[in-house]
């Protein structure tokens, strides 16, 4: 699902390969991150002259929006713009990141404190406001899988679609040459404070979606979403959690289990190949701040693969996007006894049961 880059230091430095699609203007140009019709920035601010309302940046002076979309595909290598003109003014159009009031507050409420976007849910019934459920059983998503859980969302053709339920439309195409499936995804706030009220107001408090932040581009830094992220089995139901789309399958992706040494140029892991400074293991994506993820257990580690949700991104917090590493009671246990210097940490087995296995 994602290309990914890990460094370890005394903290973990994430950073994950990721490409804008976006449209805002009938012409080639880019829609920008704080331009008229493109989303606001992460600090909810816009070019001077705009205004941020439902997360995209309008003109209060009777001026009209284009009708673009901002569309995110993990897959995708290039960029391209397609939209509509706006009407009552000027169409939107590209250019160069806000400026006006960067650096501000951090965006409210993660999806609007009514919106039921990216919430839990196991029917129609369970999503307000026109939003329809994705469920876990359904072959809508990345790889023909469906959201862990389900999720509360609504097809979008363009970010005006979702800008009202506290959104952006994300391409949940599983390869870059399939057609687009563009959906809308909460947005969230990345990083911030592990405390109860913050995690509850990120992503619905979910364990099973992360906040994703997508690395800054030329055109600034996108918004962060909450895409939807099982990282086990138990998380599915009757079905898989497939170790690189994330999504819950059928027939999910086989190769190597976590912990397993691995060539990152030849990746033959289940989930992904983490090319860390000291050592390269198979791993997953995972959400931080909750123990019961990538199929942990408190008892024997004699069978499967067991991990923690250990790997994490520079100022990152409870909520946000992280990765497996195995768990371990000593240096024996952990599986890649090919790169030098492993370390069972057992720091944390108070509160997990087990150790993790790091280089440091």
């Amino acid at each position: 699902m994602k290309t990914i880059h890990l460094v370890w230091a005394s903290v973990l430095a994430l950073a994950l390969s990721f490409v804008l699609v976006t449209a805002c203007s009938s012409s080639s140009s880019s829609c920008t991150i704080g331009k008229e019709s493109c989303p606001c920035t992460q600090g909810m601010a816009c070019d001077p002259g705009l205004t941020c309302k439902s997360s995209q940046c309008v003109r209060l002076d009777g001026g009209g929006a284009g009708g673009g979309s901002t569309t995110t595909n993990p897959t995708t290598t290039t960029t391209t713009t397609t939209g509509n003109p706006g009407t009552g003014g000027s169409p939107g159009t590209g250019g160069s990141p806000g400026t006006g009031g960067a650096g501000g507050g951090v965006p409210p409420g993660d999806g609007g404190p009514t919106s039921d976007l990216g919430k839990a849910c196991a029917g129609p019934t369970d999503c307000t406001g026109g939003l329809q459920c994705v469920k876990s059983t359904d072959t809508t998503w990345l790889n023909q899988g469906g959201p862990a859980k389900g999720y509360c969302s609504l097809p979008c053709m363009s970010q005006a679609t979702c800008a009202p339920f506290g959104g952006l439309c994300v391409d949940l195409s599983a390869l870059a040459t399939d057609p687009p499936n563009p959906w809308c995804l909460q947005l969230c706030s990345w990083g911030g404070a592990s405390d109860a009220a913050t995690r509850a107001a990120k992503c619905h408090g979910r364990a099973d979606v992360a906040c994703y932040k997508p690395p800054a581009t030329d055109a600034g830094a996108p918004p962060a979403f909450c895409s939807p992220t099982c990282s086990q089995d138990a998380d599915c139901g009757t079905r898989k959690c497939d170790p690189i789309s994330n999504v819950c399958v059928d027939m999910p992706s086989m190769g190597l289990a976590l912990g397993a040494k691995c060539d990152p140029n030849n990746d033959q892991c289940g989930g992904t190949c983490l090319p860390l400074m000291k050592a390269q293991f198979c791993s997953q994506p995972c959400v931080l701040g909750s123990i019961n993820q990538c199929n942990h257990t408190a008892g024997a580690l004699t069978t499967g693969a067991h991990g923690l949700c250990a790997l994490q991104q520079t100022g990152s917090a409870a909520g946000d996007l992280g990765f497996c590493s195995q768990e371990c009671e000593a240096v024996a246990d952990c599986s890649d006894k090919t790169d030098p210097g492993g370390t069972c940490d057992l720091t944390v087995k108070m509160v997990a049961g087990h150790g993790v296995c790091t280089w440091p």
